[in-house]
């Protein structure tokens, strides 16, 4: 087999491992609170969980507030964020 055949077989092999391993792409699946989180619990949630009323003691104004939890206890499960009691209530 020649060089460029070779080449031709292997870039399509490669390119998906390029793009989707690529730190700019990593960079975007980071989830920041005020970008991502804040927007979803501004529309959903503050009304009753916000620094000045905190229903239940869940104030979810801050990143540190969602850390926090309420009296209930967290919402947030931070070793498995997808089974988080937060995500239940908000999907």
């Amino acid at each position: 087999m020649n060089d460029q055949g070779y080449r031709s077989r292997l870039i399509p092999v490669l390119m998906p491992l390029l793009l989707f391993s690529s730190p700019a792409i990593a960079a975007e699946k980071t989830v920041d609170f005020e970008r991502d989180i804040a927007p979803i619990l501004k529309s959903r949630c503050l009304s009753c969980h916000q620094d000045r009323v905190r229903q239940g003691g869940l104030a979810l104004h801050s990143a540190v507030g969602v850390r926090k939890g309420g009296e209930s206890g967290e919402i947030i499960d931070l070793g498995d964020p997808d089974a988080s009691y937060l995500i239940d209530l908000i999907t």
